[in-house]
């Protein structure tokens, strides 16, 4: 995400020019700049991009809390060319920091090679080895190198507990609506919306086909859609429409009370963000829905995560669970307390340390009954629950400084959310 300050008919602008080649990174970073300008009491502008992974989320708006500017071309250009220098001029900054360090590095190691090479006289050893630690400072034009708690957080939990009002723009809202009319979904209409994530929507672009000696896998996410069918016949019988989103690759589901949205011809962005904004709550695996709900306030059962840290839930109406694990050197499946330990939290979503196992049919059903129960108001959190949430916590602490994939997606000062994991996976064999 990047970001600057402008200025806007006398007011201060917070600029942002969100990822949009990411679903949930999209989400999240649009979220994050309306929170930050609440925070800041500035208004925002969000730079749009075509071709956005998910175009509809630019249409989501806040609901009275911020000014959300909205210029005409000439100012939107001036706007979006500040944000243009300020971004050249951190990647300017970020590019020169990277040769200082290469070069320093380039020169420590080809002064350690001389060094030790035979005969070498001991008073030339030792004005070596004074060069080589004070090639360790950076140089004049360069910034020291932050430790992992010293870089910004990108996952900014603290921001995002308190919940941004938002809807969908006039415009947008009347078209999304027109649409869900056209294929039977009216705005009595109770719905919940299923997202089971799949290979074919970054088929080619996942971690193992971009970077195949990397040992982090990021198909171990997907899931089988037919694991959730027990779920969806119950919340059909409890008088609900099931709405599945997705793309069109995903497997087809012809199941009575479901509309397939995923591979209709109707399936539009905008519909599929309606219908978040539209559902009494969202059913998701561990993919930029799961995201996408933080942003349109809809309550959460994120299903078949594979990283107990990153994937906690930010808000108090929402729960998670993760895949189950077996270690590949034994067979033994790990409990949920091993699943929490820093072996297995440092090996994320990696399969050849790893086999990964869907959850059952039965404990998403659980988890949904766990949900409808808590929406109700007639479910506290267990003893197991806040035990699992505070030895989560005290692995995160000891990780955040030494791992930088904690820090970016861990606990904000101390915060990891509000949420909770679901009693189904914890009371069996904890």
């Amino acid at each position: 995400m990047h970001t600057t300050i402008g200025r806007y008919r006398g007011r201060e602008v917070l600029i942002c020019a969100p990822n949009w080649r990411q679903y949930g990174h999209l989400a999240l970073e649009i979220l994050q700049a309306y929170a930050a300008a609440r925070e800041t009491a500035r208004a925002v502008y969000i730079v749009r991009r075509r071709g956005a992974a998910n175009a509809a989320l630019f249409d989501i708006e806040p609901d009275g809390e911020i000014d959300l500017v909205r210029p005409h071309a000439f100012a939107r250009s001036r706007l979006t060319l500040r944000l243009a220098r300020q971004t050249a001029a951190d990647e300017l900054r970020a590019l020169t920091d990277r040769f200082g360090q290469d070069v320093r590095k380039e020169v420590r190691d080809e002064l350690t090679l001389w060094r030790d090479r035979p005969g070498v006289p001991t008073p030339v050893v030792e004005r070596v080895r004074t060069a080589k630690d004070w090639l360790r400072t950076p140089f004049w034009f360069e910034r020291p190198r932050l430790r992992p708690e010293d870089r910004p957080q990108y996952f900014r939990r603290r921001l995002l507990r308190t919940p941004v009002p938002v809807r969908l723009g006039a415009r947008a809202h009347e078209e999304a609506a027109r649409q869900a009319a056209a294929i039977g979904l009216d705005e009595t209409t109770p719905i919940v919306t299923i997202h089971a994530r799949e290979p074919g929507y970054k088929r080619g672009r996942e971690t193992r086909d971009t970077k195949p000696d990397h040992a982090r896998d990021d198909s171990t996410r997907n899931v089988r859609i037919e694991s959730y069918f027990a779920a969806i016949d119950h919340l059909i019988g409890r008088g609900f429409t099931v709405v599945r989103i997705g793309d069109p690759t995903m497997t087809p589901v012809a199941r009575r009370g479901v509309i397939d949205l995923a591979t209709m011809p109707a399936r539009t962005p905008l519909l599929e963000i309606y219908c978040l904004f539209r559902s009494r709550f969202l059913i998701a695996s561990d993919s930029g829905p799961s995201a996408a709900a933080y942003l349109t306030n809809t309550p959460l059962v994120s299903l078949n995560c594979t990283d107990p840290i990153a994937a906690y839930p930010l808000r108090p109406a929402a729960i998670y669970t993760l895949k189950r694990v077996a270690d590949r050197r034994t067979g033994r499946r790990l409990t949920p307390r091993e699943m929490i330990e820093s072996d297995f939290i440092t090996n994320n979503r990696n399969p050849r340390r790893y086999r990964y196992y869907d959850n059952t049919p039965q404990e998403v059903l659980a988890a949904v009954h766990e949900m409808l129960d808590m929406l109700d108001g007639r479910l506290e959190m267990s003893a197991a629950q806040q035990e699992y949430k505070a030895r989560l916590l005290a692995v995160e602490a000891a990780l955040q400084p030494v791992w930088h994939y904690v820090h970016k997606w861990g606990a904000d000062d101390g915060f990891l959310g509000d949420g909770r994991i679901a009693r189904c996976f914890i009371d069996r064999d904890c």
